[in-house]
């Protein structure tokens, strides 16, 4: 229990003699005594005893003090969490009854402010970080794994902090949702400590004969210190307070929403099953009735993953949407913008056609039809010759009831002539736009070009007063190339990473990768020669961030590829990034790279 020995070391501090008394905890040190003497001094073993004594009757003491403190500490906290778990069972604005009410997050756990990040909006109570701030915390919060996080030095784990460190130098985190983010988060500001050492802690050593040595001169020279970008440590106590909290929330969040979450998960899950098999049932029939144009395997696998994409592409604009619908001119240039760049042709859609919006049914119907026209006409019309053109064109008419008319017209093209059997691909313009939608569909095959006309009922339209409103994306034209670029692949899946990998090779790109799993992808993007990267946003439930925060950093551009819907999942400092939407043709990977790479030429 007690140590007498004389350190020469410490003759510099003019201590010839030192007695320590330990004094333990649950068998742990917790505390010692240190006595000096300024001459060599031998404590009588009587003395020593009762000193041991001491220190064992006054560890005795503290314990039961200490445990007594802990203890009512956590009955005051679980008080108050039951306290507050009454006062939001009548509250429909947790928000507010966390921040404005009593007791509030400050009353649970004493910090200088407290954050709610919830549905995308922030509620603050205290002082603490702005909100941009708190929105690039919560980002990189949610690529760590604890559910609660608690540092008292930030800026070491997250050097963005640093900007804050007087408000906000100790976080403790609640994680409550990942998909999206939702986090409770208490702050507590930089305590800048001053603390005098009795040497260096980095130890002075001089080298002599012997070698280096700890220097008995200079190891106690007074060393002072400022201790800064740390706040208080977090108590035990309050980490189990917030522990318990987020319990609590969860516990509420489903109490409240059980019911209408059934419901509702009931009527999502009718509704996915029923688009589920609606979609896989499209695709087999795709498939099976491509079949029928008498195609080697290779246009087969063409002409079928052409359809496919007219449908994914279109559910992509859907998606925007919530599936309020989808603007005509927006899905024609979508559905056109393959062909654009290829050759001397023109492809023309009437500046005063007015602006309309198509029902779901309707806009899947369109997106066939218009990429069989677009099709056709790449390969056998007026795109499959330089100097054609397709001129496009809608209007209001009145005819039976209300219609909705666009023409198709090509001109410059081959010299047209009647089919004497109509092959697959005008069967599913007349069967997508016509037997699907309710309207007409007339074909008229002029010498001087092809020519089609829709008529689609004013029912299978939305107003625009209705419709949300997506911004229309300008048909793409001639992009630089990507020969010779070193692009870094990011990729989970296998079977998408080797497409991919092939698609990139066969546009003259060198890949690098690619990497399966996070860190892999942090590896090659610190230390690979890369011109640019494509990042799978979900690699095996793990977030992508890392990597795209080394690729930022070190000013090489990517883009992200993701199933999400990238609204919902992108932190806002990638916000300004290229996401390409699962699944998603080669035409589009192409131009995503070339919209990213910018200036690479050919």
């Amino acid at each position: 229990m007690t140590v007498v020995a004389g350190f020469m070391t410490m003759a510099n501090m003019g201590v010839a003699a030192t007695m320590v008394i330990s004094m333990v905890r649950h068998g742990q040190l917790w505390g010692m005594i240190a006595c000096h003497h300024h001459q060599p001094h031998h404590v009588p073993a009587r003395l020593r005893v009762a000193c041991e004594l001491f220190a064992e009757m006054a560890s005795m003491m503290i314990d039961p003090k200490i445990t007594a403190e802990d203890m009512s500490s956590r009955l005051a906290g679980r008080q108050k969490i039951e306290d507050l778990k009454r006062l939001l069972a009548d509250q429909p604005d947790l928000s507010r009854a966390l921040t404005q009410l009593r007791p509030n997050l400050l009353d649970l756990i004493p910090a200088s402010g407290a954050s709610l990040w919830f549905n995308g909006q922030l509620t603050t109570i205290g002082e603490g970080p702005t909100q941009e701030q708190i929105v690039d915390l919560v980002a990189w919060l949610g690529t760590r794994e604890e559910a609660v996080f608690a540092t008292d030095q930030l800026a070491t784990l997250y050097p963005p902090a640093e900007a804050f460190a007087q408000l906000a130098s100790g976080v403790l985190a609640l994680s409550l949702s990942r998909v999206p983010y939702e986090y409770v988060l208490w702050f507590l500001p930089e305590r800048v400590k001053t603390v005098t050492w009795g040497g260096d802690p980095s130890q002075k050593l001089v080298t002599g004969r012997h070698g280096s040595r700890l220097s008995p001169r200079g190891s106690f020279e007074a060393w002072v210190q400022e201790v800064r970008l740390q706040s208080r440590p977090w108590e035990p106590v309050e980490i189990e307070v917030a522990t318990s909290l987020r319990t609590t929330l969860l516990e509420v969040f489903l109490r409240r929403s059980d019911l209408a979450a059934r419901e509702a998960q009931n009527l999502l899950m009718t509704e996915l099953d029923h688009r589920v098999k609606n979609v896989l049932a499209t695709i087999q029939a795709l498939a099976n009735l491509s079949q029928t144009d008498g195609q080697t395997l290779e246009g087969f696998l063409a002409t079928f993953e052409g359809r496919l994409q007219a449908l994914s592409l279109t559910h992509n604009l859907l998606a925007k949407t919530h599936w309020g619908g989808v603007d005509l001119r927006t899905l024609i240039e979508q559905e056109l913008s393959p062909y654009a760049g290829r050759h001397p042709v023109t492809m023309v859609i009437a500046s005063g056609a007015p602006a309309v919006r198509l029902r779901a049914k309707a806009a899947l119907g369109f997106s066939l039809g218009i990429h069989e026209l677009a099709t056709n006409a790449a390969k056998y019309g007026a795109l499959s010759v330089p100097g054609g053109s397709v001129h496009l064109d809608w209007r209001e008419e009145q005819r039976d009831m209300r219609m909705l008319v666009l023409h198709w017209v090509e001109r410059g093209g081959p010299a047209v002539r009647e089919p004497s059997q109509r092959g697959f691909g005008l069967t599913l313009i007349e069967s997508s736009l016509s037997y699907e939608l309710g309207g007409t569909v007339e074909f008229a095959f002029a010498p001087g070009g092809f020519t089609c006309t829709v008529a689609l009922p004013w029912d299978q339209l939305v107003s625009i007063e209705e419709a949300p409103r997506v911004q229309a994306e300008t048909p793409v034209s001639e992009r630089p190339g990507l020969t010779g670029a070193r692009i870094l692949v990011v990729e989970d899946n296998a079977l998408l990473a080797r497409s991919v990998v092939k698609a990139l090779q066969a546009f003259g790109v060198s890949v690098v990768g690619p990497a399966p799993r996070l860190a892999a992808a942090v590896e090659l993007a610190e230390s690979a020669e890369i011109e640019g990267a494509l990042l799978d946003i979900d690699l095996d439930g793990t977030r992508v961030w890392p990597a795209a925060d080394v690729l930022a950093a070190r000013g090489v551009p990517f883009a992200f590829a993701s199933g999400y819907q990238e609204s919902l999942i992108l932190p806002p400092r990638f916000h300004d990034r290229p996401v390409l939407n699962k699944p998603f043709s080669r035409q589009d990977l192409k131009e995503a790279m070339q919209r990213m790479l910018g200036g690479l030429e050919e």
